[in-house]
């Protein structure tokens, strides 16, 4: 990875295991499994997968006109042929001043990233698809050019285990693994893959300045 952002390890499991994937160029993955201690861990999953904790309808997840994206993969649809939904909800968003009072929730995380600055900080849940679609080719943020930024680091902390995964442009799978954390450059074009075995697949996204 380009940029990095120094963890807190201190606040991870002692037994997390490291893997970092090769993107382009000089441009890495890191994939931390075992991130966090299991019972902070479980109770995260437990209050973020509780019938009563509050998500919101996305009709879809990408915005077809802001990425009208030709897919860089063979076979894995251009972003005006997708149509999935999920459902969202908003920890923390700088450009729009949203500060959910279910922040604390996730603290256990959010305690292990050190970054300059956060942006943005979201759970997401999605739903059982029949089969596995294309949830949409995007960068997290974008400059007002359209173009992404080159300091910002995308972070995925998944909470249940499933068989949806996110593609990187450059081909990479990542799996979505109870408790695992990937961390990667921004400017790495990706989309989620939906999963098809359980009822949801839920994660939260992190979006910050790297430490340079």
């Amino acid at each position: 990875m380009k940029n990095k952002t120094k963890l807190k390890y201190s606040a991870m499991n002692k037994n997390f295991k490291l893997t970092e994937v090769k993107l382009k160029g000089k441009l890495k993955a890191q994939i931390y499994d075992n991130c966090l201690p299991l019972n902070e861990f479980k109770e995260m999953q437990k209050q973020l997968l509780s019938p009563a904790f509050p998500y919101f309808y996305y009709k879809e997840i990408v915005e077809k006109e802001k990425y009208n994206i030709k897919s860089p993969i063979k076979g894995y649809g251009d972003n005006k042929d997708v149509d999935v939904c999920q459902f969202v909800h908003s920890f923390f968003d700088n450009e729009r001043s949203i500060w959910s009072q279910y922040v604390n929730l996730i603290r256990p995380i959010l305690n292990v990233i050190n970054p300059r600055a956060w942006i943005r900080v979201k759970g997401n849940l999605g739903i059982k698809e029949q089969k596995h679609l294309v949830g949409g080719w995007h960068y997290d943020i974008l400059q007002q050019n359209g173009k992404p930024y080159d300091d910002t680091i995308t972070g995925v902390l998944h909470m249940n285990t499933n068989n949806g995964y996110t593609l990187m442009e450059t081909g990479q799978k990542v799996e979505s693994v109870a408790n695992r954390l990937v961390l990667f450059p921004c400017n790495v074009l990706h989309t989620n893959i939906t999963h098809t075995d359980i009822k949801a697949r839920a994660l939260l996204n992190f979006n910050f300045l790297a430490t340079t």
